[in-house]
């Protein structure tokens, strides 16, 4: 579960980076949060890279090939629309992506790290951590 919660600069992304990895919370950076936030997938990427996963990235629209398996979704919620949060503000939670019969994409959300989790409206991208064979 998230440690911080405060919008913005909760640690909902460290918190299921921690959980697919299955690392205590505070094992792993807080990747979002500083003055450095703006740059958490460089800094995810370094911080993946050193433990031999690579990060991989997408904006969920354009995504055509997706990887089945665990992954971290940024989402949109009912809270953070209510509350009038800025667009950019989202909040992460641990999906599960598979590929139907059809070849179409879903994404099941199998664990969201905030303490009071509120409903998702949409998915915004997707964020997975492979591992790194070279």
């Amino acid at each position: 579960m998230q440690t911080n919660t405060d919008v913005p600069g909760g640690d909902c992304f460290r918190a299921c980076v921690a959980s697919i990895l299955e690392l205590p919370i505070h094992h792993v950076p807080h990747f979002c949060g500083g003055e450095d936030g703006d740059h958490w997938f460089q800094k995810l990427a370094a911080w993946a890279h050193s433990r031999h996963l690579a990060a991989v990235y997408s904006a969920i629209e354009p995504l055509s090939a997706p990887i089945p398996g665990y992954c971290i979704l940024g989402v949109r919620t009912r809270r953070a629309e209510e509350k009038g949060y800025r667009e950019e503000w989202i909040h992460a939670v641990v999906g599960y992506a598979r590929v139907e019969g059809n070849g179409m994409v879903c994404y099941d959300i199998v664990h969201d790290p905030h303490p009071n989790p509120s409903e998702v409206l949409r998915v915004l991208n997707v964020v997975y951590l492979v591992r790194n064979i070279r």
